[in-house]
């Protein structure tokens, strides 16, 4: 039985709205209180990339998927890329530490012979969540 995972409606809203008031802040409030006021041309093309930024978050959010299959697990990452192991190829799981440019994120990684995935986990909910953990034996 094939079982697919994608994040969930209320991380897309969470987040989608945390980056409109974050756009709204940081683009359209000082053009309020600016002195001389900007042109309406400029307030228009930056209303513009207001609204495109939580656009952009929900898309880059609807990218996550982790598929499972009797015999496959594939997961679609927010770059785009998409990979898949067999799972009697599983060697090791286990989750690791990642250190990254925005601090530390936990990842799950899942070795066969051939392939390294590194899951980015916690976008999903719980109940995938638990379901990846089983498959892999983590």
């Amino acid at each position: 039985m094939e079982r697919t995972y994608k994040v969930p409606m209320s991380t897309h809203f969470g987040l989608g709205l945390f980056a409109a008031g974050l756009a709204f802040l940081c683009l359209l409030v000082p053009c309020i209180f600016a002195y001389p006021s900007p042109s309406p041309t400029k307030i228009l093309w930056l209303s513009l990339i207001a609204a495109a930024v939580p656009v952009g978050t929900v898309w880059w959010l609807s990218r996550f998927r982790i598929t499972i299959t009797p015999s496959r697990l594939t997961y679609s990452s927010g770059g785009g890329g998409e990979q898949s192991i067999e799972l009697s190829d599983i060697e090791s799981a286990g989750v690791i530490i990642q250190r990254g440019v925005r601090g530390f994120r936990p990842l799950l990684e899942v070795r066969s012979p051939t392939t390294i995935l590194r899951i980015h986990f916690k976008v999903f909910s719980h109940e995938a969540r638990k379901d990846l953990f089983q498959v892999v034996g983590a």
